[in-house]
């Protein structure tokens, strides 16, 4: 038995006859495939799944609406969670009266 191959043995079928001649290099890199085949696709709901962005959603939406003399309060971020952008954000202007000063695709594009 080749002693260099010996690690491989009980990761692979048959006997040693399936990866005599075989060199290494290549033996270790088609091992490592087998066992970790390559990712494709990943899909994440990236809502506080890996990072907790809520204070950074909640600081921004305060610092828009600061220069309008306005507050973000919890009431309002309850109705607008759950909507997308766009619609959420017209949640937020007719909530504060705020047709006027500013659109919601402008302040989407702000925040």
């Amino acid at each position: 038995e080749d002693p260099a191959r010996a690690p491989y043995l009980d990761r692979t079928e048959g006997t040693i006859d399936a990866i005599e001649g075989l060199p290494l290099k290549l033996l270790r890199e088609m091992l490592r495939q087998a066992a970790c085949p390559p990712v494709t696709h990943v899909l994440f709901d990236m809502d506080g799944l890996l990072l907790d962005t809520e204070s950074a959603y909640t600081v921004a939406q305060q610092q828009i609406l600061d220069r309008f003399g306005k507050k973000f309060t919890w009431d309002l971020k309850a109705k607008m969670m759950g909507k997308k952008a766009l619609e959420a954000a017209q949640i937020l202007i007719d909530d504060l009266d705020l047709s006027v000063a500013i659109t919601p695709e402008a302040f989407v594009t702000e925040r």
